[in-house]
């Protein structure tokens, strides 16, 4: 097959992305998110992913809702204030896109 290269994707996409197109800062988002071909980056992935749902992509949003939620979560652990469980979506982002503080 023929080999990876992940950041020639990210370039590709980001490239997408400075064009406006959501289906490239979606994946953008993701990438930033999972440290694909890069560095992980949670604030430029929320970004892209915010950019993107503006324009209608509906990934986009339900990914900025869970990664919203996932970051209230830990800021909730980080101030001793949980008294819930996280929603079953946050538990998804958590395990799919590996958010970490």
């Amino acid at each position: 097959g023929i080999p990876k290269d992940e950041i020639a994707a990210r370039q590709w996409c980001e490239a997408s992305a400075r064009n406006g197109q959501a289906d490239g800062e979606y994946n953008l988002a993701l990438m930033c998110l999972r440290g694909v071909g890069g560095i992980s980056d949670r604030a430029e992935a929320e970004k892209w992913c915010a950019s993107a749902a503006a324009k209608g992509h509906t990934e986009a949003a339900a990914s900025l809702r869970q990664l919203r939620e996932a970051v209230k979560v830990y800021e909730d652990v980080g101030r001793g204030r949980v008294t819930k469980a996280p929603a079953p979506d946050t538990h998804v982002l958590l395990t799919e896109f590996e958010v970490v503080d």
